[in-house]
């Protein structure tokens, strides 16, 4: 749904992948993966709302998650290059994978 905003920018479909997204986190706090997408899509809305919480997204660069995404947290940080360095490390297969996903869209 990600993808399909990135290439319409249909502000209605934004709301309702934010719907999903919000819900998802909230139905597994502990999923990075969730939290990623939700903070992905707050930011397509608004970069700098409050709801982004950096210090979270800091913790998942810090932390032992895959660098796809750690590479998605610097991404939503605004730390592109440093995204670019994490993706650049993934295996080509992975650095493939990584670069079809809507968050790619972002750097």
């Amino acid at each position: 749904m990600l993808q399909a905003f990135d290439e319409n920018k249909d502000k209605k479909l934004l709301h309702c992948v934010m719907e999903i997204t919000e819900w998802l986190h909230y139905k597994d706090l502990l999923s990075s993966v969730y939290l990623l997408n939700w903070y992905q899509t707050i930011f397509r809305a608004n970069s700098n709302d409050e709801r982004i919480d950096n210090v979270k997204l800091k913790e998942l660069m810090d932390s032992n998650e895959d660098d796809s995404i750690k590479a998605g947290a610097a991404i939503v940080l605004g730390e592109k290059e440093h995204a670019k360095e994490i993706i650049a490390r993934l295996g080509k297969v992975d650095q493939e994978m990584f670069m079809s996903l809507p968050i790619s869209n972002l750097l």
